[in-house]
């Protein structure tokens, strides 16, 4: 796992993929100082070109800079957007390898998780990005994933009202109550995932458990995606898979007569010989943990399944 950080840490704050509003970039230092940590801003992530907070140049710029400065012990994207995938070629391997360290992100940056896991197994925090206001959950879970104890449990009722349904029934009841699988936990957003199938940036699934959300997507898109991941032989060897929230993925013109996401999500994953957790708190919400994208994990099923790892 990434190690421990500790207040006074060095962190880098760079904008990989779209640009960030003017009215968030206090906020978003405000949010990484307030965490006590000490923070190196990028040239460019203040900027803005079209997509992007900056032209490729300038945005790798900023993303290889703070993988060889040896004070930055975790690089932080402001935000997602669009732009990560355009950078992969150019990033500095030999130096991120060196010295592999954490990049946290969610959405889009999901390229840049999925990259580094692929090319040396490095590991990484999907969570919360510091340009927006974050709930005390938010904010709680990432401060116990940075700062945490050796072990902690994500779904645990001290971070969540146990009234508070993180999976439906069923899923759980196709699994012995109390079973449990270990896997290394990959994904994040499902266009990302995809997107990356037939290049050299896809990690090797085997044996994982799977993250997929998304957002603003139409559901034929999402049957799209998920059908991209099944031919590309991704559900082969998982071990679970924790779907997140799919926020804005309603049908075209709202047509009440299409199928929707939650019926997408059913009939393309429901046939899969492994547990599938719907409703899990992550993706474009303000409540979200923050996960240790590429960590070792064991996934414990309950009527509230429990998700916990050991940075031993």
């Amino acid at each position: 796992m990434p190690p421990i950080l500790s207040p006074g840490t060095t962190v880098a704050l760079i904008a990989p993929s779209g640009p960030v509003a003017s009215e968030k970039h206090s906020l978003a230092l405000e949010n990484l100082r307030g965490l006590g940590l000490q923070v190196k801003e990028g040239r460019h992530w203040q900027g803005e070109r079209g997509f992007f907070s900056g032209t490729d140049e300038e945005r790798l710029e900023d993303l290889n800079a703070a993988i060889r400065d040896p004070e930055v012990r975790l690089i932080v994207c402001a935000r997602g957007g669009y732009g990560a995938m355009r950078l992969l070629d150019g990033i500095d391997w030999e130096a991120w390898r060196l010295d592999p360290k954490p990049i946290l992100g969610y959405s889009d940056i999901t390229a840049l998780h999925c990259a580094g896991f692929a090319k040396f197994g490095i590991k990484g925090w999907h969570g919360a990005i510091p340009a927006g206001k974050w709930s005390d959950f938010e904010r709680a879970s990432l401060e116990a994933a940075l700062f945490g104890e050796a072990r902690y449990d994500l779904f645990a009722s001290g971070n969540r009202a146990p009234s508070s349904t993180l999976a439906s029934s069923n899923e759980v009841a196709r699994a012995r109550e109390g079973h449990s699988v270990k896997g290394t936990l990959l994904g994040g957003n499902l266009c990302m995932v995809a997107s990356l199938c037939g290049t050299a940036y896809l990690p090797n699934f085997e044996g994982s458990i799977l993250l997929l959300e998304d957002v603003g997507e139409y559901p034929y898109r999402i049957d799209r995606f998920l059908v991209q991941l099944e031919l590309a032989g991704v559900f082969s060897e998982l071990k679970a898979i924790l779907v997140g929230k799919f926020e804005g993925c309603g049908s075209a013109k709202g047509d009440e007569t299409l199928p929707s996401v939650e019926d997408v999500l059913r009939e393309r994953l429901d046939r899969l010989p492994v547990p599938v957790i719907r409703d899990v708190d992550f993706g474009h919400l303000p409540e979200k943990f923050t996960w240790p994208f590429g960590g070792e994990v064991e996934l414990v099923l309950r009527e509230i399944p429990e998700l916990w790892y050991s940075r031993g």
